[in-house]
Order: structure tokens, then sequence, then C-alpha cells
């Protein structure tokens, strides 16, 4: 097996079907070799005289002339970017480069820097590493003897991917469950989804429940339901309309029972529309969504939204923010009693669940 083959093979889960992009190529062995099985490839450096000619006739494949600090791509447009045999010589400016390559890749892919050279293997030790660390970015090291595999995750790197693991037990009431229906994607059958609208109910996956309902009038019995979620779903409740839903929800939810919330500030909707862009981990299930809204006086804060529940009798046990998303945690108290952990804030995703 040729070396390259080898690098290959490694990197195939992240190549194959992909979009990918390798800096500083030099003489693109690598773009050549994966344009085999990546959906796209694109190679660049800063002039073409090491460029081998069979790049230029290498179906899905595209060559550019650029520099590696300052990239002519947009955001998040690649799935997979990859440094081979090259991280040697770009050593000076190597923060400057990996920032650049984590800014167009997206939130689901990776940086990996690859190099059978015992110079560049010197330099991710000595250079690249460390600065990792102090860039406090999480990061694999692993060598096969020929080759050094340095992984860096898109979605630790960026801090901005909302994670919802399989992990409640019971009845599930999620609110606002239409469109991409991501709780019903991760609990199945445990979910009965409710949404004011019918066509977003009918655009959501099968596999759970699925009820046209006002959250702020719900026909469900007392205590009918162990967890209530509600996933960027207050963005399009009328303000002045939350107080109701959260008193039903308190009213469906069991003495002991938990209510999350997953959502953002929304500081003005008009007249310039306000959007959200989301990166969802749905227990192993990529999802990219975005929501928008335009309505006039739309303005919704974690903060309001918590004296809201507390109001409603539902206890604030868990908070993390990320930017202006926020993931919250309620408990509805056991009789007369409002029991809970301390509220804490670790500065993870929002969704990233707490364990009692």
């Amino acid at each position: 097996m040729k070396r390259i083959e080898k690098a290959i093979s490694r990197l195939m889960p992240e190549i194959a079907g992909k979009r990918v992009l390798e800096p500083a190529c030099g003489c693109a062995e690598f773009s050549i070799a994966a344009a085999a099985y990546a959906a796209e490839g694109v190679c660049f450096d800063l002039d073409d005289k090491r460029l081998h000619s069979a790049a230029l006739q290498t179906p899905r494949l595209s060559f550019e002339i650029m520099d590696a600090t300052s990239m002519q791509f947009p955001e998040a447009c690649f799935d997979t970017v990859v440094l081979y045999n090259a991280i040697g010589h770009l050593e000076e400016i190597a923060e400057s480069v990996l920032r650049e390559c984590l800014r167009v890749v997206n939130t689901f892919g990776a940086v990996w820097i690859v190099s059978s050279f015992r110079m560049d293997k010197a330099v991710i030790q000595q250079t690249v590493k460390p600065l990792l660390d102090q860039m406090k970015l999480e990061h694999t090291l692993q060598d096969d003897g020929t080759f050094t595999y340095l992984r860096i995750s898109a979605a630790e790197a960026k801090g901005n991917l909302i994670r919802i693991k399989r992990e409640l037990s019971g009845r599930i009431l999620d609110i606002g469950g239409g469109g991409e229906g991501v709780i019903g994607r991760v609990y199945g059958p445990q979910v009965t989804a409710i949404d004011i609208s019918a066509e977003e109910l009918a655009e959501a996956p099968e596999g759970f429940e699925k009820l046209v309902m006002d959250a702020g009038n719900m026909t469900f019995p007392d205590a009918s339901f162990d967890h209530v979620t509600a996933f960027y779903s207050f963005l399009f409740i009328p303000k002045d309309r939350h107080a109701q839903a959260i008193s039903e929800i308190a009213r469906v939810l069991r003495p002991g029972g938990e209510f999350y919330i997953w959502d953002c500030e929304v500081a003005s909707a008009y007249p310039e529309p306000f959007t959200v862009e989301l990166d969802i981990d749905a227990n192993g299930v990529p999802i990219h969504t975005t929501y928008g809204i335009l309505e006039k006086g739309c303005v919704q804060t974690a903060e309001g939204l918590i004296e809201t529940c507390a109001k409603a009798g539902l206890r604030l046990c868990d908070v993390d923010r990320n930017g202006t998303q926020f993931y919250l945690r309620f408990r509805k108290g056991e009789t007369n009693e409002n029991r809970c952990l301390p509220i804490r804030g670790h500065g993870k995703h929002p969704g990233q669940s707490q364990s009692d």
C-alpha cells in the first residue's frame, strides 16, 4: 500500500461523500487521491509551481491560488479540512492558518493535520499541540508508524453545537414539536408532540405521536407527563401568551417532573427579521436548521422565562448559556416542596444535559 493510500484509508469516514479542502496543497497528492471518494475536493496554494498536472484533470477536484491565512471561502462551507505534509512549512503562521481552517469547516466536521515527515511531526509536537492547548481546543493525536494524525473537532472549537442525548425515561410532552421534530427524533414513541400548525407537524418525521394543539389551552389531564420539552418554541409563541403556556405546562407535568427549554435571546425582530442558525446533534444525528421570525415587539430573554416559570411553581435547576443561546431546566415541586439542585453554569453547549 502506498503511503497516500494509507492516509486516505485512515481518513475515509471523513472523506467519502464529503466536501474536502486541502490548504497549502503543494503537489496536491492528497487531494488527487481523496477526489476518488469525496463529493468535491478543493485544494489551494500560494502558487502552482509544485502542482501535479493530474490535479487539473481529476474529476470533482479544483485548484485555486490562495493564502492559507486569508481564505476566500465563506464560513462552514467544508466538511473536512486536511493539512497534509504541510504544517512544517506553516509553523510561523500556524495559529492564523488553524483559525482559518476552523472558520471554513462546518460544525460537524474536523480539521486534520496529517504528516509522514519528521520535520512536520516535530512541529506538531513542539508548536501545534501547545498552541491548541493554549487555545483550549480539544484534539486527538495518533501515530501509526508512518503518519502522525492530529484531529481537531470543529464542534468543540466553535462551541455552538447543541447536543441532545437520549437519557430521559417516561412520557415526554414536546411543545411546538413540528418541523424538524428534534425531540421526537431522539425519543421516538416516548414523545407526544403538540404544535398549533398542522403543516409543521406534517413536516416532522414519523415515529412519535403528533397532535394539533395550543400550548396555552391543552386538553391533557393534570400530571400527565414525566417531562416537558420546548426546543426553540417560545421564540414563536407571542410573549403575552408565555405565562398561559407555562401555566399549562406546569399543570400537565407530574410532581417532581422536569421542564426543559432550549431557546435564544431576542432583542428585536422588526423591521428586520430575527434569525438563528443551529447545528444540532440529535443523539448522533446531525441536523442543521435556521429559525426566523418577523414580528413587532418580539423580545425574549432567559430571565423573563425564568421569572414566568417561577410564578407557575417551576423551580430553576440548571442554566447554561452560549452567546445568545440558552438552556434552562426546571423542576415541579413534589407535594408542597420544590426540591432542586443548585443552579450551575459550566459554559457547556445549550442542550447538554446535567444529571442529578
